[in-house]
């Protein structure tokens, strides 16, 4: 989820507004900014999901590493998700082969489970950018259009924000495809 909304947020956010900062003889004061208001609340992450977050990429760094770790180790990336400590506890109380069999367990699951979060967060940015692309091109098509040019930049600039959202969900829908066997 973390993952998901920080891709979200470059898209939609970041990537609009350094083009709009980036436009020649100060075009991009012209345009509106994005829907940052909006947006913001769906895409900022919450206390727990950075916790996840800090937690799979330290179980990432850990898995790459030859050998099994200690449980002071294992321990100590668990207190870092969980401030509570009982389980890390837990694991740093545990032997030597318990926690070989523990980490064996994770290096087994993890290869299984990790592509269907990825296609889950896969799926929710296809959607997500899919509606957005949707919202947009429903409110260019209610409004009506004039000869202004503040409102021309704005109706073209909404046309391509609705054309990279709209192609950013059909490049992620092949890559989120669940085959049935």
């Amino acid at each position: 989820s973390a993952q998901v909304k920080d891709a979200l947020r470059e898209v939609l956010l970041s990537n609009p507004e350094r083009i709009r900062s980036s436009l020649p003889l100060g075009l991009g004061n012209f345009l509106p900014k994005g829907p940052v208001e909006q947006l913001e609340p769906f895409l900022t992450k919450s206390r727990k999901e950075e916790k996840v977050q800090a937690l799979v990429e330290k179980l990432s760094s850990l898995a790459s590493l030859p050998r099994t770790p200690t449980a002071s180790e294992l321990g100590d990336a668990i207190r870092n998700f969980d401030q509570d400590g009982s389980a890390a506890n837990d694991v740093e109380n545990m032997s030597p082969e318990e926690i070989a069999v523990l980490w064996k367990a994770i290096r087994e699951n993890v290869p299984v489970y990790a592509p269907q979060v990825a296609t889950l967060g896969g799926k929710f940015a296809s959607v997500a950018l899919g509606k957005v692309s949707e919202n947009i091109d429903s409110v260019i098509a209610s409004t009506k259009e004039s000869d202004d040019l503040a409102d021309q930049l704005v109706r073209n600039s909404a046309r391509g924000i609705s054309a990279a959202a709209k192609e950013g969900a059909n490049a992620l829908k092949p890559l989120v495809t669940v085959k049935e066997e």
